[in-house]
């Protein structure tokens, strides 16, 4: 059932003012879904839900909406100036109505109109966006094609530079070879013959003796005419064959040999011979071994299964950074700890973890009544109020079984008949939320959250519309007239789509009507607001929706399906006979037995709540 916020307005001949307050602990401003229209304007953050038909026209494209931390203000121009004196419309509630499907219509043909402006402007930005960094890629790449065009000239230049500097130093090389191999053939004649040098101080020449002797001094000692050579002479002919030796040398180092600097001075060689005789003389540096290959072992902690009652809390960690986070299994053990966990994930907001904690310390301390009402407050967080209100309901029963209720007791059953309040009237079930905020109050008289929550709803109930269409709907189902009881019902979820029993009862109509297709879906929405995220779960309140979808997917010939259904009604009302039997019937069976088709028929004329 949903909360009426408290509101304020004033008005101006050009403008209209409007302040919307949701003062609700589980209402989120930013999540708000707010419409502003010509003649309607709607705030919907649950609990809390305003429906407003204006007295006047608004100009509805040029609204200024502001969101604070706990309200939504209005500004909008009104089309015509001029004062209204009241906010809401006291027209004719048909017209009315008329108007504000008209002004929604427009409002939505208009948010359509601009989601699709939106789309195609996103797809525009994304060509442009595509395309630019197609250019650039493209640029890019011809950038790189040239870096490595000029690259590849360089290259080119400097190794035919290197080429024809080869192979000119390899031709002046054999140049000098040659001239130096000619040079050493023409004295090879000559070299055993030996030459006295006489110093010009002592005067003395060399003499004539043997045959031999004048012979051999004939060759070098006298010049070509006879005549006896001079000193100089004498000193340049040692001197070449001196120069004729070190080439001689200068060839043998070359097959292997060391050179040293006095080499190379002697030797008459090129240089380029020379640098690249120097080089090919330099000691080669050896490469390091490799090194050897090695095995590194690595261990991990195991680690138990995730879930999130083993996460640890911040605090474990502060005095030990090196401790593991993962607590001993032993550990699991400890109710306290659970509590814990499942306090601290409440507070995160992580309601699916606290959940576990708390149902893990409930299957280790089944009497515990304080693990039981935490997460009935968890499931409430979680909009799954069928197990909530299954969770109080088996607090509440417990302790009614106590001959006394002490002051601890006494707060826990008031804390559980608030909670399954709060669950009844959130799926639409006034009645009993009310009743049972009224036992609350009357166990706790002062306390002003219980007065302030029943008296919500009792203002609720006062402006609620779907109430009076649901019990209209009723009345013409029980009168047998289905076809207006289904228009009544869709009137009433127009009002409030979160009430249960308004999609239970239209899944009656529409089984009568023989649309087994329409009741199949009406089920399934219905145990989907019992249980979001399980279909419905397994609670009491699940039982009728069951039953329900069963018999119209019998009727549709998806057997399977049915009879898992009716399996699971009876898993929740395992004493039901004709749920046994009707069971029983589809056991094994291909095709819908008749006595199940009666009861389908039977079950839509007398499921009305």
């Amino acid at each position: 059932m949903p909360i009426t916020p408290s509101f304020s307005w004033s008005e101006t001949a050009k403008f209209l003012r409007l302040e919307v307050k949701l003062t609700h602990t589980s209402c989120s401003v930013e999540a708000a879904d707010v419409m502003c229209t010509d003649w309607f304007v709607k705030v919907n953050c649950p609990p809390m839900l305003l429906q407003l038909d204006l007295h006047g026209q608004l100009d509805s494209s040029k609204v200024s909406l502001t969101k604070t931390s706990n309200s939504i203000k209005f500004k909008v121009p009104k089309t015509i100036s001029g004062l209204w004196g009241n906010l809401v419309s006291k027209d004719d509630k048909s017209d009315v109505e008329q108007r504000r499907k008209a002004s929604i219509a427009q409002w939505e043909a208009a948010n359509q109109m601009h989601r699709e402006e939106a789309k195609e402007t996103k797809r525009k930005d994304a060509d442009f966006v595509f395309h630019r960094h197609w250019d650039l890629e493209k640029d890019q790449r011809k950038t790189i094609e040239h870096v490595k065009a000029e690259e590849k000239r360089i290259v080119e230049e400097d190794l035919y530079e290197w080429v024809e500097t080869e192979a000119d130093s390899k031709k002046s090389s054999d140049e000098s070879r040659s001239e130096l191999n000619n040079s050493t053939e023409g004295n090879n004649s000559d070299a055993d013959t030996s030459v006295e040098i006489v110093s010009a101080e002592e005067g003395e020449l060399p003499q004539t003796g043997s045959e031999g002797t004048t012979n051999a001094s004939n060759d070098h000692g006298t010049s070509k005419d006879g005549q006896v050579p001079r000193l100089e002479e004498i000193t340049d002919d040692v001197q070449h064959q001196e120069s004729a030796a070190a080439v001689s040398q200068a060839e043998q180092k070359s097959s292997g040999d060391i050179w040293t600097e006095s080499d190379f001075a002697s030797a008459e060689v090129s240089k380029v011979k020379r640098d690249r005789l120097r080089a090919a003389a330099q000691p080669k540096n050896e490469l390091p071994a490799p090194r050897s290959h090695g095995k590194v072992d690595i261990s991990f902690t195991p680690k138990p299964t995730n879930m999130p009652a083993r996460e640890a809390l911040e605090d474990d960690l502060e005095n030990d950074p090196q401790k593991d986070s993962t607590p001993d299994v032993a550990s699991l053990d400890d109710v306290v700890w659970l509590k814990e966990r499942g306090s601290h994930f409440f507070k995160l907001q992580d309601y699916a973890a606290a959940v576990n904690a708390y149902s893990a310390a409930i299957e280790l301390q089944p009497k515990a009544l304080e693990h039981t009402l935490n997460r009935s407050a968890c499931y409430i967080q979680l909009a799954n109020f069928a197990r909530a209100i299954a969770d109080a309901a088996d607090v509440i029963e417990r302790l009614s079984k106590a001959k006394l209720l002490d002051e601890q007791g006494t707060a826990n059953m008031a804390i559980a008949l608030s909670r399954r309040g709060v669950s009844y009237w959130r799926l639409g079930m006034l009645s009993e939320g009310q009743a049972d905020l009224e036992k609350a109050v009357a166990l706790q008289p002062g306390n002003s959250m219980l007065a302030q929550d029943l008296a919500s709803m009792q203002d609720g109930l006062k402006d609620a519309e779907w109430v009076s269409l649901k019990a209209q709907a009723d009345r013409k189902f029980k009168e047998g007239n289905p076809e207006e009881a289904v228009d009544l019902y869709k009137e009433a979820m127009n009002s409030d789509p979160g009430v249960l029993s308004v999609h239970s009862n239209i899944a009656a109509a529409y089984l009568q009507l023989k649309q087994y297709d329409l009741a199949e879906e009406s089920c399934t929405r219905c145990l989907t607001i019992l249980d979001p995220r399980a279909d419905g779960g397994e609670t009491k309140l699940a039982l009728r929706p069951l039953v329900r979808r069963g018999n119209a997917r019998v009727w549709l010939g998806n057997f399977e399906d049915a009879k898992d259904d009716l399996t699971r009604a009876l898993k929740i009302d395992p004493t039901n006979e004709k749920l046994k039997v009707d069971l029983s019937l589809l056991e094994g069976g291909k095709s819908a037995p008749h006595p199940l088709q009666e009861m389908a028929v039977q079950a839509a004329l007398q499921g009305s709540q």
